[in-house]
């Protein structure tokens, strides 16, 4: 069984994690979508595949809900991205808004995503309040992208 992941994060960010995919041997995907994409399949996670698509435009998640399964959306805030926090306030408000445009058959909850951040003063506050907006995870700092995918899995 596949899982699809959306990666969204600044271009600097995603930058570093193409390099990272390269380890994982990961297999680009041309998936008619706003979002590069990339198959996983390795050993170090136990067996999942994964379906990884990376956006650097946090406007362009709602269109990629709109067109594509999601099970995982992991945001990363470092290498200058919008902060964590403002960034899941703006999802909440998008998806809010196309469910009620779409009515019961569309639901993203917050539960079904990750955050990133960065190592600093405030990080134990904006974790507390991404954990009040219900977002599942938070990671701080992991040391690759590697290292964050074998935590995911």
């Amino acid at each position: 069984m596949i899982h699809y992941l959306l990666f969204v994060a600044s271009p600097k960010q995603i930058a570093k994690v193409k390099s990272n995919l390269l380890r994982f041997h990961a297999q680009p995907v041309n998936d008619d979508s706003f979002a590069e994409c990339f198959h996983i399949t390795h050993k170090i996670l136990g067996g999942l595949e994964l379906r990884l698509y990376l956006l650097s435009q946090l406007d362009a998640v709602i269109p990629h809900l709109r067109q594509h399964p999601l099970d995982l959306l992991i945001y990363d805030e470092r290498e200058d991205g919008m902060s964590a926090v403002k960034a899941f306030e703006t999802i909440k408000a998008d998806v809010s808004s196309l469910a009620k445009l779409w009515g019961p058959d569309f639901h993203f909850p917050l539960s079904r995503t990750v955050a990133i951040l960065k190592d600093s003063k405030e990080t134990a506050h904006n974790n507390f309040l991404l954990g009040r907006e219900h977002v599942r995870d938070v990671l701080v700092s992991p040391r690759s992208f590697s290292h964050a995918l074998r935590w995911v899995a």
